[in-house]
């Protein structure tokens, strides 16, 4: 059987329960339709009988598994937590043993979750978290949060992604010095992805925010060229500074995500996912 092999695959919590109050929440603007699916009911006890089925079906996920949510998915229980990644721990094999806790941040005052994580999956576990600013205080203000995380021992101690949400926020001119200094000062941060926020098809609050303070195109490639002067790699969108890889995000096509809800595979529109469609979103990555 031919391996069917896609990018990730993304578990999305159902509690709208949450930490920040960003303008731009991605749940509110895309993920609105998962909260009410399957009754509401997150079915955590159908991830063995999900992942077996991926792995009978040979589907491997190159970038792993992320576990994400309507909300903040760290205010779930430690008991809930364990049980969803006790799941993923047998089947780690198929996420190319990575294993990605998408958080506002929170996580890092959940020391007990943290480290029961760590120990069933050690490696193979990183916390990632998306930034408009490399500031704390700015980054605070704009996504609405109390506490600055990075300041935690759970967070230096952590094997952290940070996303880096391109705004207007983000200033284009000092970007790569900002960059280099976040990096030295949080030596923690594994990897860095610069993330266009993307502005939607879908009407809402949230992607009429993004589209006033979204970066234009222009602003964008003034970023990638700052990298360019300053650090002068062979490949501007995956490369490395002082042992953290720097790299573009590029988000999958609309309609192409591969997403856990409710114990049923569907995308970001709710459409169901079959193994017809992993194999045309896998063809269509050769």
């Amino acid at each position: 059987m031919e391996r069917i092999e896609i990018p990730y695959l993304e578990q999305v919590l159902k509690s709208t329960d949450c930490t920040k109050v960003c303008p731009f929440c991605i749940a509110k603007a895309y993920r609105f339709k998962f909260a009410n699916m399957h009754e509401g009911k997150d079915n955590f006890e159908k991830n063995d009988e999900v992942f077996q089925f991926l792995q009978d079906n040979n589907v491997f996920f190159s970038k792993g598994y992320y576990l994400s949510g309507q909300g903040e998915p760290s205010l779930y229980s430690k008991e809930t937590l364990e049980q969803i990644f006790t799941s993923v721990k047998k089947k780690i094999s198929i996420f190319n043993n990575k294993a990605t806790f998408c958080s506002s941040g929170h996580i890092f005052n959940e020391i007990d979750k943290v480290e029961m994580i760590q120990h069933l999956l050690g490696d193979c576990f990183k916390i990632l978290v998306l930034r408009v600013a490399f500031d704390a205080e700015r980054d605070r203000t704009i996504l609405n949060y109390e506490k600055d995380y990075l300041n935690t021992d759970t967070f230096k101690s952590s094997n952290n992604v940070v996303h880096i949400g391109l705004t207007k926020h983000i200033n284009p001119q000092t970007f790569s010095e900002d960059l280099e200094r976040f990096i030295e000062e949080n030596p923690s941060v594994s990897q860095i992805e610069i993330k266009t926020l993307a502005q939607g098809p879908i009407d809402t609050q949230q992607t009429k925010w993004l589209k006033k303070n979204g970066l234009n195109n222009d602003e964008e490639l003034a970023i990638y060229d700052s990298l360019v002067k300053r650090f002068n790699p062979d490949n501007v969108y995956n490369f490395n500074i002082n042992g953290t890889n720097v790299r573009k995000f590029y988000s999958s096509k609309l309609g192409n995500e591969v997403v856990l809800t409710g114990g049923v595979l569907v995308n970001y529109e709710g459409s169901p996912i079959t193994i017809q469609k992993l194999e045309e979103i896998n063809n269509g990555a050769k």
